[in-house]
């Protein structure tokens, strides 16, 4: 293993343990809080689009779904221990999986969230950005997760709403003016 994953990972899960408060607030962030924003975005898109809301839905939960599946199938076939694995005196906020914690399924789900996101809303997206790294900070802190397990997870997002783009943003926006035509909205082509 890497000496600067270690390290990295050692000195990030010195906050762990600390305070209850604290631990607290990372394991939300561990646990509830990405279920919490993937369900604010899909409220926070029905308010504002209305019954045209499946353009950006499909532009933001698409790929970070596809990224999601990819990394539950590289865990499958990478079988890298999570930090308590490796170490015996950490400190670990909630048990977690064996040997798959690589990717990160939280920081490739959150992130290419937050990146398409920003096709849509500038502000949504940075602010989903924002979350999904705090997100993916405290799975390191929880002990449950290598950094660079997030960085990976990160890079697999990123990448996923990269083919997205590429290969299906048009199709589907195609798709959608020929036989939705009432489920786009005039201004946010761009997703």
């Amino acid at each position: 293993m890497n000496e600067l994953n270690i390290q990295l990972f050692l000195l990030l899960n010195t906050l762990a343990g600390k305070s209850e408060i604290l631990d607290a607030i990372f394991l939300f962030l561990s646990e509830g809080a990405g279920l919490t924003l993937a369900i604010g975005v899909l409220l926070y898109l029905l308010y504002r689009e209305g019954r045209k809301f499946v353009y950006p839905f499909i532009a933001i939960f698409a790929p970070a779904t596809a990224a999601f599946v990819y990394t539950q199938i590289l865990k499958r076939l990478f079988l890298t221990e999570r930090p308590p694995l490796f170490f015996d005196e950490i400190t670990v906020l909630f048990e977690h999986g064996g040997a798959d914690a690589f990717p990160s399924g939280h920081a490739a789900t959150y992130g290419a969230l937050a990146i398409a996101a920003l096709y849509y809303n500038k502000k949504l997206g940075g602010f989903l950005f924002v979350i999904a790294v705090l997100i993916a900070i405290a799975r390191v802190v929880a002990g449950v997760h290598w950094p660079v397990d997030i960085i990976a997870g990160f890079i697999i997002g990123a990448l996923f709403v990269y083919a997205y783009r590429e290969l299906f943003h048009d199709k589907v926006l195609k798709y959608l003016r020929r036989y939705n035509k009432d489920t786009l909205s005039d201004d946010k082509t761009n997703v």
